[in-house]
């Protein structure tokens, strides 16, 4: 498991998200992709993840995390495929 960088829509890095927080990218570093990922959000009380397509730039894998899950007072879950 590996801790990610959240940055809010003015690209300000977020230390902490919050159940009012919105339009939150996580980027991701060091993952040696030669396709761009598909990222799957989650919390423990999901049934299903919702599937967010990154964008690579300069390096990074950048993707939006779904409000919906910002909503919910539980730790968001991303898995990389």
């Amino acid at each position: 498991m590996s801790t990610i960088r959240c940055y809010d829509s003015d690209g300000s890095i977020i230390d902490e998200l919050y159940q009012w927080s919105s339009n939150v990218k996580v980027r991701i570093s060091g993952i040696d992709l030669t396709d761009v990922a598909s990222l799957h959000f989650c919390n423990r009380h999901s049934k299903t993840a919702i599937v967010v397509s990154g964008e690579k730039q300069n390096g990074m894998i950048t993707a939006n995390i779904p409000n919906v899950l910002l909503q919910e007072p539980e730790t968001i879950i991303i898995f990389i495929c």
